[in-house]
């Protein structure tokens, strides 16, 4: 009897007609809960109890595209706890999505806000429930992501060909949490870029990630990173900001070269680092990189970089290994007839010691050896800097050479 019900109840939901009052109820029902425009063109229900919302549109507060999906899958359970104000979703599938988030003119904040605002607007005025979705499976199928901003065009972004596999997805007000099993999207700078997290957590005072792997070309980041973000502007974010990491990977030259000019046949870069510490007294306890032409195995303290104030920094390395016949890898060619040329012939120059920076002078205390010589040598320059120009004052240094 049970099954004859359900089967009946299946073959109702197949009859255009009642697929059209379900359509215009769903949309009521969420204008009511979101007080912004939506646009359903029509639902199909499957003997299997999915639910297939075709062209799901949602706009924002200016009536421009907040959200578009060519198909917005679900199961009936979902929906019909969705339509009832209660955002819990057992699986959730877009495809052809479109995220567009506009911060417009002369408006304090940016279109996903407002639109978080509504998200609960069926609510009692005196109830301060948070927002909250949860979605045990989530998949987004051919996505795009643009960020315009009409005060700056500078800021505006865009990320193509999203591909997304999560798992409980839970979105609290403006932060979530999810276990990321793949994230795959197009970026004009980095190409495209592959990210996959064990656990990944945001919110506007943290950001955690942990054993991620983040893939982009040839390059590969690998670890965990802990971000805690302090809620007082930019100025409060550089003063107090905490940053926790252990990264290692490898850095090719296709993604280097956004940065930095590197010749063709540069060889990729392994790197292992790990250190904590705010951003104006940031402490690396190791700072490992490997290159065919350079081999550096350190630990760095920085403090200080983004006032005012003079520099204040430490290295300590235990070792810095410079292969000769391999620098043409590293520096481009206009350097090479300058002062590059004459240094292939050498054998390599090891380094170890210290340079320390503090009060504007520099001072070193290094032991170099190349070939079967070596030379201590301990130095200390008197520098001054205006508007990022640097100007030797004085300095002294003083060598002994070993055999």
């Amino acid at each position: 009897m049970i099954l004859l019900l359900s089967l009946g109840g299946l073959l109702l939901f197949s009859i255009p007609s009642v697929q059209t009052h379900l359509v215009n109820r769903f949309t009521q029902k969420m204008y009511q809960n979101l007080q912004t425009e939506m646009k359903v063109e029509g639902v199909a229900i499957g003997f299997d109890g999915t639910v297939n919302l075709a062209s799901f549109y949602i706009a924002d507060h200016h009536s421009d595209t907040l959200f578009y999906a060519k198909n917005f899958k679900t199961d009936l359970y979902s929906l019909d706890q969705w339509v009832n104000g209660n955002l819990f979703f057992s699986s959730t599938e877009f495809e052809n999505i479109i995220l567009k988030n506009t911060h417009y003119e002369g408006e304090e904040n940016n279109a996903l806000f407002y639109f978080n605002e509504k998200l609960l607007a069926h609510s009692k005025p005196n109830n301060d429930l948070p927002v909250f979705v949860r979605i045990e499976e989530l998949k987004i199928t051919d996505g795009r992501f643009l960020s315009q901003d009409k005060n700056n065009s500078n800021k505006s972004f865009e990320f193509q060909n999203i591909n997304l596999e999560a798992n409980d997805f839970f979105l609290i007000n403006d932060g979530f949490e999810m276990s990321l099993n793949n994230l795959i999207f197009d970026s004009n700078d980095y190409g495209t870029v592959n990210l996959n997290a064990k656990k990944l957590f945001y919110n506007p005072c943290s950001i955690d990630m942990q054993s991620f792997q983040l893939t982009s070309g040839y390059s590969i980041i690998e670890g965990n990173v802990n971000l805690f973000l302090p809620n007082q502007g930019f100025n409060g974010f550089i003063e107090d900001a905490h940053l926790n990491f252990y990264l290692n990977g490898t850095f090719s030259r296709q993604e280097l070269q956004n940065f930095i000019d590197l010749p063709e046949n540069f060889k990729p870069m392994k790197f292992n680092l790990s250190g904590e510490g705010k951003l104006n007294d940031l402490k690396f306890s190791n700072l490992e990189i490997t290159q065919e032409a350079i081999e550096l195995k350190a630990k760095l303290d920085v403090q200080q970089i983004f006032f005012d104030l003079p520099l204040k920094a430490f290295v300590e390395f235990e070792y810095l290994n410079i292969i000769c016949s391999n620098l043409f890898q590293i520096l481009p060619a206009a350097h090479y007839d300058k002062f590059l040329k004459p240094l292939l012939n050498y054998d390599p120059f090891e380094f170890r010691g210290g340079i320390s920076m503090e009060n504007n002078q520099l001072s070193s205390d290094l032991r170099l050896r190349n070939g079967k010589g070596s030379i201590i040598n301990r130095s200390l320059f008197d520098i001054s800097h205006d508007k990022g120009k640097f100007k030797l004052n004085s300095f002294n240094s003083n060598s002994s050479i070993e055999k």
